[in-house]
Order: structure tokens, then C-alpha cells, then sequence
């Protein structure tokens, strides 16, 4: 939050697209050093610069080059370019010094800095202890320091700080190297004061990106992001260095699952520019359900829609096509959890062809309870007037008058607490 002359400003992401350029040419007798240089990150940029001119590289590893990493490097110099392999910490400021002082008797010219070094280990917070932090903290925070007390004399074209999307949205277990990336963040930002150059780009997840399994990718790509490819991700870093922005993120969205999942438990107020939720946005045409809904008698409908939401609650979380979840069993007893809740709204939407809020998987956590609450929405007028469907549909614990009265944090810390005893039962 910034309070400037009395006017108070938050974060909020939107769009961005650079000025369209061919991407920047490097200097032939310029030297560009990059930390975690023998990463998959690092070297993908590498090949970059030097395909696009850089004459000189210092590629920077706290461990030796591996054979992929070494025939990499033999392309990188087929190239053209004069490539230096040094194995180092960034972080450890005398051996640094000491390689910055070699560079300059080699008359190697540095005109380029970017940092990629980093370390990414799942650990939820309780988990977490001194070790783990300083593991994750170190390479990042300690790398870009050092690299910007050494740098300050130097006459450089770009300082780059390979940040993550997590310092923007935030990442499940991974409040560390979110905190290491959001270092980076506020260092461009500093820098920027300094009149140094700077720019920290906030990366969504590359393919191959090098720190990420198969089973993490599968996680991230349902949850609503697309793996960048190298190629227009490093055409994007080119055009961004000439554009003066000092944070930009760059990812490729699925932005409706991404809002929702996102927003699951609560509106987040950075992403109010960014596209429409798929609760948000309209939604046209015609409805098989809902036609058929309408053909049949009051008293056959909740049947007819219990049997459809139980299709769609099973193809949500893999069942059998042939088996039903039972329909008085909580979601989340049956293995729900955000990612699956999403989906099944989106699937209930598709059918219905009507937005629902976010939360409505948690509000009415069974599919008796939904369907109740959903004919209640599509037919207020025409409800059956049995016991059995008032039980269900004031199975909530709040009314939806009292939930209407509730703040954004409010209702956050509500869905947190429903969340929790339902996951706590049994």
C-alpha cells in the first residue's frame, strides 16, 4: 500500500504488452555474466544472447556443468560467442569480488547481469525451519545483493532479476521462495530509486523449466496456467528490456479457472483487471437441463437434477462412469479440494448455462444440498413443497441473507472454517 498526497494505492495487475521490436542485439565486445547459468533457465537465456549477438558469456553454477549441460554449452559457443564457465555461490561476496576483479584484467566489459539462481523446495509454514528458510532465502536474496554492491560502478545496459509469479499470487507451500522472490521484486524497485537499471520479472512456469517434476507441472497446469515455451518467453525478455518497466510478470493464463480457483475462498482484489471469472461471465445459449427442468413436473425435478449434479460431482473426481457418489456424502469426504471444486462449478455452469459464485461448492457441501440450493435459484417461484427438500436446502450453517451481510474477510474466514470441519470429519 502507498499513500501518496493523500490518495491511498494498492497492487493491481493488468495487461501489458510491450511496444512490438525485433528483440534487443547485445554487444559483440560486451560481457553478460548470468548466475544459475547452467540451470535450464540459465542456459535457454544464454543460448539467447548469443544468438542475438552477446560476444562474451560467464555462466555462473554452484555445481560443475552436467553432459546436457555441456553440449548446451558447446551449441552456445558454435554460435560464436566466448563463453566462460565459473563455479561459484553468488551469494558469497568474496569469491564474487574476486571473479568481478578477474573479469576486469581479462578486459571482459560487463553490460549485462541476470540472475537466475534459485532454489525451489516444497514446505508448508508449520513445516518450515531455520535450515530450509536460509536454503531457499540464500541463492536468491544473498545472489542479487552481492550482485548489486559489486555492480554499482559498472556502466551496465540491464540488470535482471528472475523473479516468480508466486511473489505476485502467492504458491502453496512455497511462502519461502515466494519471500526470496518478492525480495527481488522490491530490489528492482530500489534499484529504479538509485537511477540503476533494473527490471525483476515475475515468470510463470516455463516447460522443462529445470525446478519443477511432472507431477508439480500436471498441478499447475490445472491450475489454470499454461507453461511458457522458451522461445516466446525469451522473445519477451527481449523486448522488455527496452521498455523501462522495473516488474513485469509474464505468464500464460487460463485467466477464468485461474480467477476462480484463486478466488475460491475469497475475491482477490489484484487480479480485478484481469479478465472475468468464470462466475463473472456471461453465459449464453441454450441448456439441455435446464430445458428438460423445465418439461417436467415440480416434484420430478430435484431427482432429475441430483442425478445429473451426481454425473458431473463423479466425472470431477474420476470415478467410474458406471458409479455414482453417493449423494448425502460430503465432497470433500470424497476427496474434493479446491482444484475439483472448481471444476465441478465450471461443469455445473457448462450444463446450466448460469454463472455461480466461487464458494457455492463449499456452501453446500453434498449433492442433495446442492441441487436443493440450485432449483431454489433456477425456480424460485416453484419449489417442491416437501420436508425433505427444506431440510436440504437450509443445510447451511448460515443463512444466504447472513452470508450477503458479510465482508470480502469476513466470508473468507467463514468458507476457511467450513473448509476445515468438513475436512476434519470422520
Amino acid at each position: 500500500i502507498s499513500l501518496r498526497a493523500g490518495k491511498r494505492y494498492v497492487a493491481r495487475l493488468e495487461a501489458f504488452q510491450p511496444v512490438a521490436a525485433a528483440p534487443s542485439r547485445f554487444k559483440a565486445d560486451g560481457a553478460y555474466l548470468i548466475t544459475g547459468g547452467l540451470g535450464a533457465l540459465g542456459l535457454k537465456t544464454a543460448r539467447f544472447l548469443a544468438e542475438n549477438g552477446a560476444g562474451r558469456l560467464i555462466l555462473l553454477g554452484r555445481k560443475g556443468a552436467n553432459e546436457n549441460a555441456r553440449e548446451s554449452l558447446d551449441f552456445i559457443e558454435h554460435l560464436g560467442a566466448q563463453v566462460r564457465v565459473v563455479q561459484a555461490d553468488s551469494g558469497d561476496e568474496a569469491a564474487m569480488s574476486e571473479l568481478f576483479k578477474q573479469l576486469a584484467a581479462d578486459n571482459f566489459r560487463l553490460k549485462g547481469l541476470i540472475h537466475a539462481a534459485g532454489l525451489l523446495t516444497a514446505r508448508s509454514l508449520n513445516e518450515l525451519d531455520r535450515d530450509c528458510l536460509h536454503q531457499v532465502l540464500a541463492p536468491k536474496v544473498r545472489g542479487a545483493w552481492t550482485l548489486h554492491r559489486l555492480s554499482l560502478d559498472l556502466d551496465l545496459d540491464f540488470f535482471v532479476l528472475y523473479s516468480s509469479v508466486s511473489s505476485v499470487l502467492g504458491t502453496a507451500h512455497q511462502a519461502h521462495y515466494t519471500a526470496a522472490n518478492g525480495f527481488l521484486d522490491g530490489l528492482a524497485e530500489y534499484r529504479r530509486g538509485l537511477g540503476l537499471p533494473a527490471l525483476s520479472i515475475n515468470w510463470g512456469p516455463w516447460q522443462n523449466g529445470g525446478m519443477i517434476d511432472g507431477e508439480t507441472a500436471r498441478h499447475i497446469a490445472d491450475s489454470g496456467f499454461n507453461a511458457l515455451s522458451a522461445p516466446a518467453a525469451l522473445a519477451l525478455f527481449g523486448r522488455l528490456l527496452t521498455t523501462g518497466q522495473s516488474r513485469v510478470a509474464v505468464l500464460d493464463a487460463d485467466w477464468p479457472r485461474l480467477k476462480s480457483l484463486y478466488e475460491v475462498r475469497g475475491r482477490q482484489p489484484v487480479l480485478t483487471l484481469l479478465g472475468q471469472s468464470a462466475s463473472a461471465a456471461s453465459v449464453t445459449g441454450s441448456s439441455a437441463v435446464l430445458d428438460a427442468l423445465r418439461d417436467l413436473a415440480v416434484r420430478d425435478r430435484f431427482d432429475y437434477l441430483l442425478n445429473r449434479l451426481q454425473e458431473q460431482v463423479g466425472a470431477a473426481l474420476r470415478f467410474d462412469s458406471n458409479t455414482l457418489p453417493d449423494p448425502k456424502r460430503g465432497f470433500f469426504d470424497m476427496g474434493m479440494d479446491s482444484l475439483t471444486a472448481v471444476e465441478l462449478k465450471g461443469r455445473i455452469e457448462a450444463q446450466l448455462h448460469r454463472p455461480l459464485p466461487p464458494s457455492v461448492v463449499f456452501d453446500y457441501p453434498n449433492a442433495e444440498a446442492l441441487a436443493a440450493h440450485l432449483l431454489g435459484l433456477l425456480f424460485p417461484d416453484a419449489q417442491p413443497d416437501t420436508p425433505a427438500f427444506a431440510a436440504i436446502e437450509e443445510s447451511p450453517s448460515h443463512s444466504r441473507a447472513e452470508i450477503q451481510q458479510l465482508s470480502d474477510a469476513e466470508l473468507a474466514a467463514l468458507i476457511d472454517d467450513e473448509f476445515t470441519s468438513l475436512t476434519n470429519q470422520g
